[in-house]
């Protein structure tokens, strides 16, 4: 909700230097950690790595960010 919040509040000041990559980088985030609450409530291991798959490629654009 924080990161929604925080993108929603970037974006309304996009043109404010640095917001609008903040805003960019917290709408990646938005997946990655709805995949890791998902991860977490999993019960077998094979979901887990599933859900664990799922979650990384929306980190590999963050660092350039």
């Amino acid at each position: 909700m924080l990161l929604t919040a925080l993108a929603v509040y970037s974006w309304r000041r996009r043109r404010v230097p640095g917001a609008l990559v903040l805003a960019i980088y917290c709408l990646l985030g938005l997946p990655f950690l709805a995949a890791k609450v998902i991860e977490f409530l999993a019960v077998d291991f094979e979901t887990k790595i599933f859900w664990f798959n799922v979650e990384y490629p929306w980190l590999l654009p963050a660092p350039p960010l």
